[in-house]
C-alpha cells in the first residue's frame, strides 16, 4: 500500500505505508529559525532529495529518509491526495513516525498547514534515534496552531477549519539538527477524520 484516498479504516481520509515507493510525497527546504526570529514558511527555499528505503521502516517495510545537506529547515511534503477540501479532519488527527540520527532543535519540530490566504503551525517534540510515532490532534482547543510559525500569534480553532477547508500544503517539519548532517526517516502518514 503507498497511498491512498479514503484510504481502509474508519473515518482515514488519505494514508501512505512508502510500501512500495515515494508515494508522491516530496521534501522542501524552508527558512530555519537559525536564519530568521520569525521565518515565513509560507516561502519555499527549494526542493530536494527524497530517497525511498524498502525495509527499516515501522513494521519492518518501506519508508523514506532524507540526508540533510543544506542549512535550511526541510519539511516533508504531503501529495495531493492530502489536500483539497478536507474539512471533516478538523477535530481530526494527522499521525506519522519519524526517527533522525540527531536530535535537539525543536524549534522546526512541527507541522505547517497551508491554506490559500495564511500559514497556520503547531509544533511536535523531536524524534528519538529509533522510530517515535506521533498523533496529533488537529483541534485548536486541545492543541496550540500558531499563525505563520511556531513563535507566531496563537490562532483559534476557526483558523485551523478555514485552512482545511481549502488545504494548500501539508508539510511535517525533518530538522531536528543545528547542522547538516542528521539523517532522518519518516513513514506511516495517517490524516483522519474527528
Amino acid at each position: 500500500m503507498g497511498c491512498l484516498n479514503g484510504a481502509s479504516g474508519t473515518g482515514s481520509i488519505a494514508e501512505t505505508t512508502f510500501d512500495d515507493g515515494t508515494s508522491d510525497w516530496s521534501l522542501v527546504d524552508m527558512t530555519t529559525y537559525d536564519r530568521s526570529d520569525d521565518p515565513d514558511w509560507s516561502e519555499v527555499q527549494g526542493t530536494l532529495d527524497l530517497t525511498w528505503e524498502e525495509s527499516g521502516g515501522v513494521e519492518d517495510t518501506g519508508y523514506v529518509k532524507h540526508l540533510d545537506n543544506t542549512d535550511y529547515a526541510f519539511f516533508f511534503d504531503a501529495p495531493s491526495e492530502y489536500l483539497g477540501d478536507v474539512s471533516a479532519a478538523a477535530g481530526g488527527q494527522l499521525a506519522f513516525s519519524q526517527r533522525s540520527s540527531h536530535t535537539g532543535l525543536d524549534r522546526n519540530a512541527a507541522v505547517v498547514l497551508e491554506g490559500p490566504d495564511r500559514v497556520v503551525t503547531t509544533q511536535f517534540d523531536p524524534p528519538a534515534q529509533e522510530w517515535t510515532q506521533y498523533t496529533l490532534t488537529l483541534d485548536a482547543d486541545t492543541r496550540d496552531f500558531h499563525e505563520r510559525n511556531v513563535g507566531g500569534p496563537t490562532v483559534d480553532q476557526p483558523a485551523v477549519e478555514s485552512v482545511l477547508s481549502d488545504f494548500q500544503a501539508l508539510r511535517i517539519g525533518g530538522e531536528h539538527n543545528a547542522g547538516v548532517s542528521e539523517e532522518v526517516g519518516f513513514d506511516e502518514v495517517r490524516l483522519s477524520e474527528s
